[in-house]
């Protein structure tokens, strides 16, 4: 359904050029990465992960072997973006 990634930057972000969006992200050294699926009962499935960045020319290969990869922390961050209560 969808995926998305965001690199710690503030809302100001989304109001940048492509461009410049792109000039930053090739300098973050992380992301978060939230991905919305539709499950086999219908209902719309969350999964998130924090990770390398695939964009950075100096982190990319870690990103690729999912060196780092933590999706406690993936979790967490997607919580506090989406504005969920934390898991009991």
């Amino acid at each position: 359904m969808g995926s998305w990634g965001f690199f710690g930057y503030g809302p100001w972000f989304s109001r940048l050029s492509r461009p410049a969006q792109f000039a930053l992200m090739l300098v973050a050294p992380k992301q978060l990465h939230i991905i919305l699926f539709e499950r086999s009962d219908g209902r719309i499935g969350v999964y998130a992960h924090y990770e390398w960045s695939p964009y950075n020319p100096f982190v990319v290969l870690w990103h690729l072997c999912g060196r780092g990869l933590d999706v406690d922390e993936g979790v967490r961050r997607a919580r506090e973006k989406l504005g969920l209560r934390s898991a009991a």
